[in-house]
């Protein structure tokens, strides 16, 4: 069983993230409603679903750690994700691309 549940009000979305032995640490709607982000706890991925049928449209990997925050842009055309490895990643939103990657500093490696 799932751990996310995504508060929109979208019963078939619930339904399949909550379907799976995935478990996810976050989520955030676009702000046209049609997608769904949500960020791994296990396995570090960020995954796309369409609202409308509970797909998944895409998964987004290059971070190491759980994914603890997501936001979309304005737009809805790019993703931010912030992991528990300290690095903040954007992504384009329905390709999966990585646009950039923030690294942590050693500050934060450090845990000060």
């Amino acid at each position: 069983m799932g751990l996310c549940r995504s508060g929109g009000g979208n019963r078939k979305a619930d339904q399949d993230i909550s379907r799976s032995s995935w478990r996810c640490f976050s989520l955030a709607w676009s702000h046209q409603g049609r997608y769904l982000v949500s960020g791994g706890y296990d396995d570090a991925t960020v995954q796309v679903w369409e609202a409308a049928t509970g797909n998944t449209r895409t998964v987004f990997k290059g971070q190491s750690g759980a994914i603890l925050s997501l936001s979309w842009s304005p737009d809805d055309k790019q993703i931010v994700s912030a992991s528990q490895d300290g690095s903040l990643q954007v992504w384009e939103a329905l390709s999966g691309k990585s646009l950039f990657q923030v690294s942590p500093s050693p500050l934060y490696v450090l845990g000060q």
